[in-house]
């Protein structure tokens, strides 16, 4: 049987039914894939314009000090230029921090396992850490292996670290890793003794861009659970808890198995 054409369509527009049956099957087919890209788009461009905005608070603090000093140096003035070279010093370290978690989030690399110890793990967050976060660290549990990307380990803890000092007012404090080995999974919690996360804000400090802080980032913990998660386990808060207590579950694979 031919196909049949219909003439009151423009030429360019013509077209059989049978092509215009196929062309309908395929656009139905594309179509999923036409929303995932639609929303990948979406959420680039959602993090491309927060990533403008975080960054524009660095830089604006960087052009004035800039300005201060050209200021000073121009009326001889240099007592104060060191201060304002740290203050650059440091906008340009929060910055820095800024664009490297963005880009890690956005690489999404899977990780490549090694067995590692809880304690390694902690002592090297710790020691990335910089100087004015100063923090101490103790474990209450088992001593565990466990099977995960060392570097985006390290990564994680030193997050939840950071945000447990700065919770405790900046100065320094103690944060608690409390272990413990479940038959199905590794349970590693780590809690400070700073003023808690309300109930309400259980997940919203998980999202994009949340801060409560003029120097946050609002990725650390988006980019904490998203290794997690990588890793097939899950990164929740006990918002009920004296002091902040985010609690990492990792199943055991068949390497942690005796």
């Amino acid at each position: 049987m031919m196909d049949t054409i219909n003439p009151n369509l423009p030429l360019e527009e013509s077209e059989t039914e049978g092509t215009a049956g196929a062309r309908g099957e395929d656009e139905r087919a594309l179509r999923p894939r036409d929303l995932v890209r639609q929303a990948q788009l979406a959420a680039i461009a959602r993090f491309s314009v927060g990533l403008a905005h975080e960054l524009r608070n660095p830089l604006t603090v960087i052009r004035n000090a800039v300005y201060v000093i050209k200021r000073k140096l121009a009326q001889g003035e240099t007592a104060q230029v060191p201060d304002y070279l740290g203050m650059i010093e440091r906008e340009l370290s929060a910055a820095d921090r800024m664009i490297a978690e963005w880009a890690s989030m956005a690489r999404g690399e899977p990780p490549r396992r090694e067995a590692v110890e809880l304690d390694e793990l902690a002592s090297a967050a710790r020691d990335r850490l910089p100087p004015e976060l100063p923090v101490q660290w103790r474990r209450e549990g088992p001593a565990l292996t466990l099977h995960v990307d060392r570097d985006q380990f390290i990564q994680v803890f030193r997050n939840l670290f950071r945000n447990a000092v700065q919770a405790m007012g900046g100065q320094g404090g103690s944060v608690c890793v409390i272990s413990h080995r479940g038959d199905e999974a590794d349970e590693i919690r780590v809690s400070d003794t700073g003023p808690g996360i309300p109930p309400e804000l259980a997940e919203k400090v998980f999202e994009p861009l949340y801060t409560t802080r003029r120097s946050g980032t609002g990725m650390g913990l988006t980019i904490c659970r998203q290794i997690v998660e990588r890793h097939g386990g899950t990164l929740t808060v006990e918002p009920n808890a004296p002091g902040a207590v985010f609690c990492i579950r990792l199943p055991r694979t068949t390497l942690d198995r005796p």
